[in-house]
């Protein structure tokens, strides 16, 4: 699949009140190793998946959590998505740590997370 940079939509996501959006590179395209984009080296659609794809924080006023979703290995088709939840941005305060190589799976998971956070059930 050949791709122009400038056509490359945002994975969409549903994200409740008080989460505010830091960072977003994450595409609604799915990993390939034939995956080619324009204006990249030799083409290589995958260096769209890096370990820095969305960065997602949550504050009520009392209660802090970061949630980042990245690729690794960065680059390699053979990877996976990992998605890590953080209490208060402190390594030491993970909540929730996830990894998949199916795209829909950590979709749907982004969003069971979001909610659960936004309704108060993870602590």
């Amino acid at each position: 699949m050949k791709l122009r940079y400038k056509d490359l939509k945002l994975q969409p996501l549903r994200i409740p009140m008080r989460w505010t959006v830091e960072h977003n590179r994450f595409y609604e395209v799915e990993p390939d190793r034939q995956l080619e984009i324009e204006g990249y080296e030799a083409g290589n659609g995958m260096q769209i998946f890096d370990d820095d794809l969305l960065v997602l924080s949550y504050n009520n006023g009392w209660m802090r959590y970061t949630l980042l979703l990245g690729w690794q290995p960065v680059y390699d088709p053979e990877g996976s998505f990992w998605l890590k939840l953080y209490k208060f941005e402190e390594p030491e305060n993970l909540l929730i740590s996830y990894r998949t190589q199916n795209k829909h799976e950590i979709v749907q998971k982004l969003d069971f997370i979001l909610h659960e956070v936004a309704e108060g059930n993870i602590h």
